[in-house]
């Protein structure tokens, strides 16, 4: 079978979203023709849309390793870099992507909620730093104590910079599947 015919076959079963269907096809093409970076791109989206986030992982960086000039292979790693919540690895992904590809929408979308995750994280990570010492004090018999006020004000902030943080609109690109 040709690279377009299975190429056919596998879009067929994603537009109907039998992505279990169009996985399949999909592996037998990449066997058949491992060279082809679109090919590669559609499983993981399918991958993805599965919630098999270890194989499309798995699918994204093999994607950046062999085709590192691709923009959808570092934007598919993001996707799925992302979706295991490793949020620090999914910004550096995109900021490479950017670089290739400055006018991408979907990545500067994508980086501005990674951006966000990555600062609830960190105060998430702080209030809970900040509420074990109060324990530990509490335990060692000082008056230290934390109030919600604290931990509320420090998301009000976070939620302020991820507005900062939010990309200008500008023209949208064609899509990534």
């Amino acid at each position: 079978m040709s690279l377009q015919e299975l190429g056919s076959q596998a879009y067929q079963k994603a537009v109907f979203a039998d992505y279990n269907g169009a996985v399949q096809i999909l592996d037998k093409a990449i066997a058949k023709f491992p060279k082809d970076e679109k090919l590669w791109n559609n499983r993981c989206f399918c991958l993805l849309k599965l919630n098999n986030f270890k194989r499309a992982l798995q699918d994204a960086e093999n994607m950046v390793k062999l085709f590192p000039q691709y923009p959808k292979a570092h934007y598919r790693n993001a996707e799925a870099l992302a979706a295991v919540k490793r949020f620090t690895e999914a910004e550096h992904s995109l900021n490479y992507l950017l670089k290739l590809d400055p006018n991408c929408a979907e990545a500067q979308r994508l980086l501005c909620q990674v951006q966000s995750q990555n600062k609830v994280r960190r105060v998430s990570n702080l209030a809970a730093m900040d509420s074990s010492r109060a324990v530990k004090g509490s335990q060692k018999g000082s008056d230290l104590y934390y109030s919600d006020e604290d931990l509320n004000k420090m998301l009000e902030r976070a939620v302020a910079l991820e507005s900062q943080n939010k990309p200008s609109k500008k023209k949208k690109k064609k899509g990534l599947f």
